[in-house]
């Protein structure tokens, strides 16, 4: 009878409560099949190993013995082994993210090999075709916060205290005890000192790291120890304010008070902009363009990201140059913000600004250094809470020394929809908004009503003047409208930028174009539809995107793209087309890359050298899959690097002899006499009469053995 066999492949780091209900889901839609859960142990892109993810999948309510490693767990080779290729049938539960990425047409236009599963539907076996079932995408609360993916719980795990990490895990995994789970996160994550490398407790970036080791040498010392780290407040004069935790007592020992020696030692070993101006001169950087730059840098350094601060850590002058004009733009953007601030104020005395942001400028002004998404310059995600969905946002600015700040999402329909957030964006619920602030929801909502009139009166006036109600009637109207314009430059937000060069220019939108420039899907997109050619100025940004630019090479080039070529070359699917689509010949540069993944080694050699690719053939041995067909399309012969793996599959094993081989393959012959049915099939189309080694597991199958009797040569 055939079997059903139901593989919900995935990363799970962490496995979820969403994970879970998909899970779930697979068991009721099939409920009579082998289901399982497939993850690989790679932790090269992902924190947990495989053996962790299971012990989480496990706490989850996993069968144990149903969350299998696998190599690659849109193969699972390792689950399929056991079962009939040519009786049973397979079905992977995707969700519709992953289930997109996956082709269901041959270039040719035939059906590809998975196919989208529909109810009622009679599956073919899986030596012909896998289905694809799309599994939900669900919400679920974490600490009263609607969490939709994996990488937000890593998020707020590695953000909480150690009373909120328990928390987050007790609601993630409610039948296991936190306590021995806890662990595992803090290992993952590097939450925890225990797990925690040296130079992230001290805050160093790995070239600064690797910088300050040499320096350390010479003093004969290494401070990279916790308790070291620890006296960094004995650190000379005020330097504890501007470097905590990073400078021990050994400076002290070298250079006393000398705060100036102290100061031209930090310099040196940070800082160095002579060396840094020397390289991007050499670079071909413009010297006045690179003073400028410099200075600008000198200036707001502080301002910016850890990975941006040190000017040694930027080895391109084109990334150094790109940064700094960004970085020059965001100022003025928040400067436009400060010219002109649209609010109604609840409170303003020494400890709160309380305050109503009535349209987008304003929000982004108050909320610059918070994480809400309503306060992003580029994003219009105010205008979906306030002119659409009418919330009132409420936004609480203490006045002391912390700066903290707080949003209160406000619906005064039904306020107990209301949403309570930290500056950092996370959820918290009514009360710990009263803990941590120690204001009254009442009180606010009074505020909020004795002005509800005004500030229903000043959403309708400012809708107006909205950027995508002004860019919806610009379309609609078909009319140029500068006030849209200048909004989109100041917001700088190219998804509109292109937008309102498609639809309302119908031709290049010159002053969008630096904002377009910097974002790789509307490059191509902006390249394609509205220049219908090269667009010189986003080819930059494009080529450090493999997809894009091997997009843009095919749909807009329409032939070699130079520049992005290094990118195309790091990822083996994108080096593969762009040689097959675009080169219409071999892709040297990515050969190393594509040599190490067999799925693309094999077809790089039959669809683009059409013939041997040596450097690949170790990776494609280790695949029987791969290796079947890398003999059969590619070396019309045997591939003896390949044998050891094809002989460990009986299906494969069997294919190998019979098309490859045209005869017996004594290395695969053990694992085909385990399965009578593969068995049966090697001595009828490959030996052409008995087969010894698999007699006895013939002899199991009442029905094989009568058939396998019939080839007339043996009596079992």
């Amino acid at each position: 009878m055939a079997k059903e066999i139901v593989i919900f492949p995935g990363g799970y780091h962490p496995f979820s409560p969403g994970h879970l209900f998909a899970y779930n889901t697979l068991r009721k839609a099939f409920p009579s099949a082998d289901l399982y859960v497939a993850s690989s142990d790679s932790t090269s892109e992902r924190p947990f190993p495989f053996e962790d993810k299971k012990i989480l999948a496990v706490a989850a309510g996993i069968p144990t013995d149903k969350f299998v490693e696998v190599k690659s767990p849109y193969k699972a080779e390792e689950i399929t082994k056991d079962y009939n290729p040519e009786k049973d049938v397979l079905v992977f539960g995707l969700s519709a993210k992953d289930a997109n990425r996956l082709s269901y047409v041959k270039k040719d236009g035939t059906p590809g090999y998975f196919q989208k599963y529909k109810p009622g539907i009679v599956m073919d076996t899986f030596d012909k075709h896998a289905y694809v079932y799309i599994t939900p995408t669900v919400s679920y609360k974490v600490m009263g916060k609607d969490v939709t993916s994996a990488s937000i719980i890593r998020k707020m795990y590695g953000e909480a205290d150690d009373k909120g990490k328990m928390e987050i895990l007790k609601e993630l995994y409610p039948k296991a005890s936190p306590e021995k789970l806890k662990p595992i996160f803090d290992k993952a994550l590097m939450t925890s000192e225990t797990y925690m490398p040296a130079r992230y407790k001290a805050g160093l970036s790995d070239s600064t790291a690797k910088k300050r080791k040499v320096f350390w040498k010479k003093l004969g010392k290494y401070p990279f120890t916790k308790s070291e780290y620890e006296k960094a407040k004995d650190a000379p004069g005020d330097t504890k304010k501007t470097h905590p935790s990073k400078y021990t007592v050994a400076y002290k020992k070298k250079f006393g008070e000398d705060m100036i020696q102290f100061n031209e030692f930090l310099s040196r070993l940070e800082e160095d902009y002579k060396t840094s101006e020397k390289r991007f001169l050499d670079q071909g950087a413009n010297p006045e363009e690179l003073k400028a730059d410099i200075e600008f840098h000198k200036a707001n350094k502080n301002t910016f990201k850890p990975e941006w601060k040190n000017i040694d850590a930027i080895k391109d002058w084109k990334t150094f140059q790109e940064f700094i004009k960004d970085q020059q733009g965001q100022k003025k953007v928040k400067q436009s913000f400060k010219t002109e601030q649209d609010q109604v104020t609840l409170r303003d005395d020494d400890k709160w600004l309380i305050l109503v942001p009535l349209d987008h400028k304003t929000s982004c002004f108050h909320g610059s250094d918070t994480d809400w998404c309503t306060t992003k310059a580029d994003k219009e995600y105010f205008s979906k809470y306030f002119f659409e969905a009418g919330v009132i946002l409420v936004y609480c600015l203490k006045k002391n020394e912390t700066k903290d700040k707080w949003a209160v999402a406000l619906h005064l329909d039904d306020l107990d929809d209301s949403e309570f957030f930290d500056k950092k964006d996370n959820s918290i619920n009514q009360f710990s908004f009263k803990a941590q602030t120690g204001l009254d929801f009442e009180d606010i909502v009074n505020g909020v009503k004795a002005n509800q009139d005004y500030i229903q009166k000043k959403r309708e006036e400012n809708h107006k003047k909205d950027l995508n109600f002004l860019l919806k009637q610009a379309i609609e109207n078909r009319k140029p409208n500068k006030d849209l314009e200048n909004l989109i430059i100041t917001t700088k937000n190219a998804q509109a930028a292109y937008e309102y060069a498609l639809y309302v220019l119908k031709g290049p939108f010159k002053d969008g174009e630096p904002i377009i420039a910097k974002n790789p899907d509307w490059v191509y997109e902006y390249a394609s539809n509205v220049l219908k050619g090269p667009f010189k100025l986003g080819e930059p940004a494009i080529a450090k995107d493999p997809k894009w630019a091997y997009r843009y090479a095919l749909g807009v080039l329409r032939g070699p793209f130079k520049l992005g070529e290094p990118e195309i070359a790091k990822s083996p699917m994108e080096s593969h087309y762009y040689a097959l689509d675009v080169l219409k010949g071999p892709f040297k540069l990515a050969e190393p890359v594509i040599a190490k993944d067999s799925h693309w080694a094999y077809p790089y050699a039959r669809d683009v050298l059409k013939g041997p690719f040596k450097l690949g053939e170790p990776e494609i041995a280790k695949s029987p899959m791969e290796s079947h067909y890398y003999a059969l399309d590619v070396l019309k012969g045997p591939f003896k690097e390949g044998e050891p793996a094809i002989a460990k599959y009986p299906g494969w094993a069997y294919k190998y002899a019979r098309d490859v081989l045209k005869g017996p393959f004594k290395e695969g012959e053990p694992a085909i006499a385990k399965y009578p049915g593969w068995a049966y099939k090697y001595a009828r189309d490959v030996l052409k009469g008995p087969f010894k080694l698999g007699e006895p597991e013939i002899a199991k199958d009442p029905g094989l053995a009568y058939e396998y009797a019939q080839i007339g040569r043996a009596h079992v």
